[in-house]
């Protein structure tokens, strides 16, 4: 009896398939009957990769477009407070403004024209 056992475990031994070669080595335990799956395994993996990859990029996108939003809004916010300090600025150094804030420190206006000073000449 024995001897029948033996042959028995080494038939079912020499039953199990050689391993497979490619790329994926391994099947789905509800695949063992489908091979059109097993050669389809591949390319949807890489579709899946792709649609992953391609919901990555959209994502990104959306996010820099917001990103970009937000500074054009501050760009926009900072323009006008530049004009308004630049006006500002303007305003405060015109000759007028200028005298009326050195009054107070003790500095007035010249009101005589200027004049040139000419130096005498030794030759006559």
């Amino acid at each position: 009896m024995e001897a029948t056992e033996n042959k028995e475990r080494v038939d079912i031994q020499k039953e199990t398939p050689p391993p497979k070669k490619g790329l994926f080595r391994f099947s789905l335990p509800f695949s063992e009957n489908n091979e059109w799956f097993n050669k389809a395994l591949p390319t949807i993996l890489v579709l899946t990769l792709v649609c992953v990859v391609y919901i990555y990029l959209v994502q990104h996108h959306v996010k820099l477009l917001r990103e970009v939003q937000v500074l054009k809004d501050s760009n926009k916010e900072l323009r006008s407070e530049w004009i308004a300090i630049q006006s500002d600025v303007m305003k405060k150094s015109k000759q007028s403004e200028v005298a009326q804030r050195v009054r107070i420190i003790g500095l007035y206006e010249s009101r005589k024209p200027p004049f040139k000073l000419i130096a005498p000449s030794n030759s006559q």
